[in-house]
């Protein structure tokens, strides 16, 4: 098990030895504030089939189904959150399905393309240079990707200016911290892969924009959050 998927698996267990139950959302929440768009973000998901990327406790895809009549494949890759997810909605939560499984295996062996992708925080812990070329057929023509990333880290750490690998921390309560090992790097990873950026590239022609441009309409800022906490 790599160090990435081995803090998220921590992190389940943390909370199921706890019973940590979150509240149900009453919309999309992209970032840590209550604030900025909500569901409307992701157009009419009535009768779509919809991929949820690192789902964790499945609430949103959850919320998104009973909301919006959406069908759902919630993937996590993570043995306790996708155990966290199942303990609260069970195996027959409607138009939800409950995936274990990596995302690029899922991707590989799901041959039927989805109407929108989102991802909440979650694909800063995947390489990109894995993951958009295989997400990229899989997305119907005119379909939606939406998805947020970390901006600023509780360590007051902004965006990089290249698409590099960097270490983040995952929170246990009030009882430390796990390391997140970065989702590429210049070195082998425990599976063996490697990284395709070239340091010093910049962040706006990387092969991760350039991907990214070709594969849907698209905006992004890095303006950071100037408003008080939500």
């Amino acid at each position: 098990m790599d160090a990435n998927l081995r803090a998220w698996t921590e992190y389940g267990r943390f909370h199921l030895n706890r019973s940590t139950n979150p509240p149900e959302p009453k919309h999309m929440a992209w970032g840590f504030w209550d604030s900025g768009p909500g569901d409307e973000v992701l157009g009419d998901l009535a009768g779509c089939r919809v991929l949820d990327i690192g789902s964790g406790t499945g609430r949103y895809a959850a919320h998104l189904a009973r909301t919006h009549s959406a069908v759902i494949d919630a993937v996590d890759g993570s043995p306790t959150q996708h155990q966290r997810a199942l303990a609260r909605y069970g195996e027959t939560e409607p138009g939800v399905h409950f995936i274990l499984a990596d995302i690029l295996e899922h991707l590989h062996q799901d041959e039927e393309p989805y109407d929108v992708v989102y991802a909440l925080h979650s694909l800063g812990f995947i390489d990109p240079h894995q993951l958009l070329p295989a997400l990229a057929p899989r997305i119907r023509p005119g379909g939606r990707l939406v998805f947020s990333v970390l901006h600023t880290n509780r360590e007051g750490l902004g965006p990089s200016t290249t698409v590099r690998p960097r270490p983040e921390n995952v929170r246990l309560g009030n009882e430390g911290m796990l390391s997140t090992a970065p989702p590429c790097g210049s070195s082998p990873l425990p599976c063996g892969r490697t990284c395709s950026s070239r340091p010093g590239s910049s962040s706006r022609t990387s092969p991760f924009y350039r991907r990214l441009k070709k594969m849907t309409r698209w905006s992004a800022s890095s303006s950071p959050h100037t408003g008080p906490p939500g």
